[in-house]
């Protein structure tokens, strides 16, 4: 394998069917908005692993919602459903505020 370096993930949002090569990178950019406490995060799937979030603010203004990307990395072969919630970390008893649901076939 090997990868090269700069190489830029393919980034998906809500809606998209999540098509991709084993060990490939990808991104799932999301609105979110911090100063709310609440953030994505992504339910344990077979096919992929998550690597990591970044917040990305598309305004100076305080309390403008910006966009969350989370990264994963295609682990095995198949086909899932990735699934994100939008929740409060500190607030684990209650539901997820928005779920998002991504078809996901890593070939």
């Amino acid at each position: 394998g090997g990868s090269g370096s700069g190489a830029s993930a393919t980034v998906f949002g809500p809606g998209d069917s999540i098509r991709v090569v084993d060990g490939q990178t990808f991104v799932i950019e999301l609105e979110s908005n911090p100063t709310t406490g609440y953030e994505w995060t992504a339910e344990d799937n077979p096919n992929a692993e998550f690597v990591k979030s970044s917040m990305v603010t598309s305004s100076t203004l305080p309390g403008a919602p910006g966009m969350q990307r989370l990264t994963f990395e295609a682990t095995k072969t198949g086909s899932s459903t990735l699934v994100l919630n939008y929740a409060r970390s500190f607030e684990p008893n209650n539901p997820p505020a928005e779920t998002e649901s991504f078809p996901l076939r890593v070939t």
